[in-house]
């Protein structure tokens, strides 16, 4: 068995290209002339657009992902595949996971910090860095169109795992949302109050623009375990799907996705030139609040994508 803590980073990269050969993609063949490359560098076009499909015998019980390619059934390598063969040998799942974070970090995070952090200077006459890690797990564009059927929202230059400014700034206006509707029961309970006025100048109106900026939360680090595989497990399909009587025979249909587990973000947050700075706290406390107590991203009602303090 191939332990991923001792695979040789050049040896990863092999694997890494090897997995993700373009001669094993589904693209039209011209295509594949055209751009005469033997793989993609971008993990976010590998994984969306040049989806890769072996023979079914380089993996274990894996029926259930089967599919047919020019009349032979293959598999997608989604990143859920128990056992991988690579030569003689099965590899565990976290041997793919490893070589896929090995990907990720051939992108320099702190980099890309130090230059959301000059964007922000540039654009704000003053900001605040907020850090925050899961508290569990981080279900984040699962419903992106993906030949995996569900999604996972990654750069589109970079390649990496990341939090978009449009999802961070829609939880924290959700929340602000919420505030106003419940104005009255807030002040009895001692809670920071949400004035209209307050919230229309923090996210604008439509004749108005918003005097706070919030840009887009980049992973401080990703380890071998950062990326999990979870699972969504539906019964009862054909009763859903056909009208069915909803019997005990029928089979489940799990529903696989990709979470992100126990990663530090960075959340930026800045204030236009000329506006009231006190606006900037306000906005901090919300987004603060929003982030540990409603979550960001999918299946927030069942615990994913809650923040807390690192």
């Amino acid at each position: 068995m191939t332990n991923p803590k001792k695979i040789p980073q050049r040896k990863k990269e092999v694997m890494m290209n090897n997995l993700f050969n373009i001669k094993n993609t589904a693209l039209p063949e011209n295509v594949r002339q055209l751009l005469n490359l033997r793989q993609v560098d971008n993990f976010s076009l590998k994984l969306f657009k040049c989806a890769n499909f072996f023979n079914k015998d380089r993996f274990e019980d894996s029926d259930d992902l089967s599919i047919l390619i020019n009349g032979k059934k293959a598999i997608k390598p989604a990143f859920y595949v128990k056992k991988y063969k690579t030569g003689k040998k099965f590899s565990e799942q976290e041997w793919y996971l490893d070589v896929t974070i090995h990907q990720f970090n051939k992108v320099d995070l702190e980099y890309c910090q130090i230059q959301t952090e000059l964007s922000v200077e540039g654009l704000c006459s003053k900001h605040e860095a907020i850090p925050l890690t899961t508290d569990w797990r981080l279900a984040i564009g699962i419903g992106n169109a993906s030949v995996f059927e569900n999604g996972i929202t990654l750069h589109h230059v970079y390649g990496f795992p990341y939090l978009p400014a449009s999802s961070i700034k829609g939880i924290t206006n959700h929340y602000a949302q919420d505030m106003l509707k419940d104005e009255n029961e807030n002040e009895k309970l001692g809670d920071d109050k949400v004035t209209k006025k307050d919230y229309n100048d923090i996210f604008g109106t439509e004749k108005n623009e918003g005097k706070i900026i919030f840009f887009d939360a980049f992973p401080q680090a990703l380890a071998n375990n950062s990326v999990q595989p979870d699972i969504m497990n539906n019964h009862y399909q054909d009763y859903y799907t056909e009208g069915k009587a909803p019997a005990d025979w029928l089979s489940p249909n799990p529903v696989l996705f990709l979470t992100l587990k126990d990663v530090a973000f960075t959340f930026y947050i800045g204030i236009k030139k000329y506006a009231d700075e006190q606006l900037l706290d306000k906005a901090k406390s919300w987004l603060e609040t929003a982030l540990t107590n409603k979550g960001i991203g999918a299946k927030t009602a069942v615990g994913y994508g809650y923040m807390k303090e690192p």
